[in-house]
C-alpha cells in the first residue's frame, strides 16, 4: 500500500511537470524506416536516437513490421536516472524520463544494457521485452501491464534468460519468465500486484532459473502470491524457493529443485557417504 501512494504521489508530480514543461520536452517515437532494426540508428526515429535528455519515448509497431535491438555492447538511454532508489531525475526541478513500450504488439530485444531514468511502461496486444544474457536494465521502475495509463493490457511479457535488472520498484500487471540471469527490486518489498487494479488472470511469474531478489523479508509477500496461483517454479504452482538469509537484507526466490534433480542429488549423497564408508 505505502508503494502505491508514493507511485500516485509521483505521477501527480510528474503530470504536472509534463504540462509546465510541454514545449521544451524532448520526445521521439520508434519508426523503424531504416529497416535495420537497430535502436542506435537515428533514421529509425523520428527525432533521433533516445538520449540523456528524452523525457517520452515511444515504441509502438509499425507497418513495416521492424523493432528494435539494443545491441551487445551497446548502451540505450531515456532520460537520465538519478542514481538514487525513490529520487526522481532532474534536481530541483524533476524530470520523469519515460519509455512508453513495448506497447501494441511490438518487440524489444536487449543484448546491451538500457538505462531509464524513470520506468519503462510495456502494455498491449502480445507486447514482448526480451533480455538475454549479457543485458542490463537500471530504472527506478519497471511498470508491466499495472501503470497509471493502462491498467491490465493483455499479452504484455518480460523475458529473461540472462542479464540483470536492477529497479526500485515493480508494477507487476502481465508476465515475467525468468529463466536466467538475476531481477533486482531494491526498495523494501518494492512489488504491486493489486487484484483490484490488474485481475490476477493476467498476471503470472515463472521461474526456471536465475533469481528474483527482493529489498526486505519478502517471506509473507511471495507466499501470498502462492496463494493466489501467480507464481510458478519451472511451470509448476508454487513451486519455489525463498531464502531471507544468504543475501543480507534481500530474499531470495528461486526455482525449487524438479522432483528429479532432487532425488538425485539424495542418491548423490547416498554414494558419497558409502564411499567414506567403504574406504574407511
Amino acid at each position: 500500500m505505502k508503494n502505491t501512494y508514493k507511485f500516485l504521489y509521483i505521477l501527480a508530480a510528474a503530470t504536472a511537470t509534463t504540462f509546465m514543461i510541454t514545449p521544451a520536452v524532448a520526445d521521439t517515437s520508434w519508426t523503424g524506416n531504416a529497416l535495420d532494426n537497430d535502436w542506435n540508428n537515428p533514421g529509425n526515429w523520428t527525432a533521433g536516437v533516445p538520449g540523456v535528455n528524452n523525457y517520452n519515448v515511444f515504441a509502438d509497431p509499425q507497418s513495416n513490421g521492424s523493432h528494435p535491438i539494443i545491441g551487445v555492447g551497446e548502451t540505450a538511454n531515456v532520460g537520465a536516472w538519478s542514481g538514487a532508489w525513490g529520487v526522481a531525475p532532474g534536481g530541483g526541478t524533476p524530470v520523469y524520463p519515460t519509455l512508453f513500450g513495448s506497447e501494441w504488439g511490438q518487440i524489444l530485444d536487449i543484448y546491451g544494457s538500457l538505462n531509464v531514468g524513470w520506468y519503462t511502461a510495456p502494455v498491449g496486444n502480445t507486447s514482448v521485452i526480451n533480455m538475454y544474457a549479457g543485458g542490463s536494465y537500471t530504472a527506478e521502475g519497471l511498470a508491466l501491464g499495472e501503470n497509471w495509463w493502462f491498467n491490465g493490457a493483455p499479452g504484455c511479457t518480460w523475458n529473461q534468460s540472462g542479464g540483470t535488472v536492477n529497479i526500485g520498484y515493480f508494477f507487476w500487471g502481465g508476465i515475467l519468465n525468468l529463466n536466467g540471469g538475476t531481477f533486482t527490486i531494491n526498495e523494501a518489498l518494492g512489488v504491486t500486484a493489486d487484484p483490484t487494479v490488474v485481475a490476477d488472470s493476467n498476471r503470472m511469474m515463472n521461474i526456471a532459473g536465475g533469481s528474483l531478489i527482493i529489498a526486505g523479508d519478502a517471506t509473507a509477500m511471495v507466499q501470498g502470491w502462492e496463494s493466489r496461483n501467480i507464481i510458478e517454479g519451472n511451470g509448476l504452482l508454487g513451486n519455489i524457493s525463498i531464502d531471507t538469509t544468504s543475501t543480507p537484507g534481500f530474499t531470495v526466490i528461486t526455482a525449487a529443485p524438479e522432483p528429479a534433480s532432487a532425488a538425485l542429488m539424495g542418491l548423490g549423497g547416498l554414494l558419497l557417504f558409502l564411499r567414506r564408508w567403504w574406504v574407511s
